[in-house]
């Protein structure tokens, strides 16, 4: 993080060239961004669609917009804020959160810099750096007007590309509220008509004017729009299709999907299906990393039982199995009289756990639980291997499972409360329950593995 400042009225003003690395700015729903690439490239989604910047370009977001960086290829720097920082007012003017370069949300603003204007720019940047050291009363302000600044320079720049020179000033400031209202009231107004009387012209006089500056009919700036959240909605939202067209203001949901499909090309059901069909590609590797987890956990479990603490652990669940208890020379519940607290040492119970073999029978089903992780990690390369690395995993978790009936130290014991028994379970107990989803992973795992030997063989 190049520099954050978080003011008293929850005013939020960042500068960072990691933006891709800051969970807690990508969290944030309330920034403004501006994103520029000051060398090699930069692929990021917005809204679900792809975009590629280079070299000395910028975009400009709104809170709306989703963004996911995608692949960093080089330099860029991402300056954001929020509308308690420098909107605190809600004014309405071409230097705001509601000025040319954020009126509205179902577009991206994307500028291309002049080698002057990178400059410029630059210029501002190295400002804003020089002021974030000085920690005053007055640094805020002068933040806020390093960041006015920034806006009205990108601004200009913005104004140039639309060629708005001084005689189009007035005419695209009334463009400016005409998308700035469309981005407020668009749910419940969908006619030309609604924003013609706010603004006091004629739906003509509108058209007239998107037309002289090159720009989309009013009507479609009103359709975009909404289809630019109804877009929101359906792929980041669990709303159901019926919801979004109420949130939306539609009649009901036919209209709704009239209104997508003319707009989209595809249906509503379509845009579902396709998600719904993108979610179902995903099991190969859901599959493949369940293998991953199950060498992970296995790996690390198994590499642990070579520890002594880990290994006096387990004494209560190996003691009392009826399937596991001959690897030790002593019986439960002798054991009892030798626990040891995790990290604790003492030469007379250690010496009782040499006697048990309770450090010889850890080291060696140490072994054989890593190995059974890495065979069933090994499926994803030879689905025969998999195939034994599964079934083992599925008989060592329901070795472990089985500890819930066998061993009493799982369950919470009778010390004069009413909490007790079952299904109160103790520390030991939790650490065994977790092995149902282990259990239910390595089935999965089997019939994938099973289902690519059969297919090998029957060719």
């Amino acid at each position: 993080m190049d520099y954050q400042l978080n003011t008293r009225l929850n005013g939020n003003i960042a500068m960072t060239s990691s933006y891709h690395e800051r969970a807690s700015l990508q969290r944030d729903k309330t920034l403004y961004k501006f994103i520029w690439v000051q060398s090699g490239t930069l692929t990021l989604e917005i809204d679900h669609i792809p975009m590629r910047l280079e070299k000395d370009e910028i975009v400009t977001l709104t809170p709306l917009h989703h963004l996911e960086v995608k692949e960093v290829d080089g330099e860029y720097l991402t300056f954001v804020f929020n509308s308690n920082f420098y909107c605190i007012y809600g004014h309405d003017n071409e230097v705001s959160c509601n000025g040319f370069l954020f009126y509205g949300s179902s577009k991206v603003m994307k500028l291309a810099l002049s080698a002057g204007q990178s400059s410029n720019l630059h210029d501002i940047v190295r400002i804003f750096r020089q002021e974030s050291v000085i920690h005053d009363n007055l640094q805020e302000e002068m933040l806020r007007i390093v960041l006015k600044r920034f806006i009205i320079t990108c601004t200009r720049i913005a104004r140039q590309r639309f060629g708005v020179g001084q005689e189009k000033e007035k005419t695209f400031d009334i463009i400016r509220q005409y998308y700035v209202l469309v981005d407020r009231h668009f749910k419940e107004k969908k006619q030309v008509q609604d924003y013609a009387d706010i603004l006091c012209r004629s739906p003509k006089t509108l058209s007239n004017l998107f037309s002289t500056c090159g720009l989309p009919s009013p009507l479609r700036v009103i359709h975009d729009r909404i289809e630019a959240e109804a877009m929101r909605l359906l792929l980041y939202t669990h709303k159901s299709a019926k919801e979004i067209s109420s949130i939306l203001g539609f009649e009901d949901l036919s209209a709704f999907s009239r209104f997508f499909k003319k707009m989209t090309g595809e249906s509503v059901s379509d845009l579902f299906m396709a998600a719904l069909t993108l979610a179902a590609s995903t099991q190969k590797l859901g599959v493949n990393l369940i293998r991953v987890a199950i060498l992970v956990i296995f790996v690390w479990i198994g590499g642990l039982k070579f520890w002594n603490y880990e290994a006096e652990g387990i004494v209560p669940f190996v003691a009392n199995s009826p399937f596991m208890s001959f690897f030790y020379t002593k019986s439960a519940p002798e054991y009892k009289e030798y626990k040891l607290k995790e990290g604790e040492f003492n030469e007379a119970k250690h010496q009782w756990h040499v006697e048990n073999n309770t450090y010889g029978f850890s080291h060696g089903l140490g072994i054989l639980i890593m190995a059974i992780g890495i065979l069933t990690f090994l499926g994803i390369f030879s689905p025969k291997i998999g195939l034994a690395g599964a079934a083992l995993a599925i008989v060592m978790t329901i070795g472990t499972l089985s500890f819930l009936v066998t061993t009493p130290e799982v369950w919470v014991p009778d010390l004069g409360s009413e909490e007790h028994g079952f299904p109160l379970l103790t520390g030991a107990g939790r650490l065994v329950i977790k092995d149902t989803a282990i259990l239910a992973g390595a089935i999965v795992v089997l019939s994938d593995s099973a289902k690519r030997v059969l297919n090998q063989l029957r060719k």
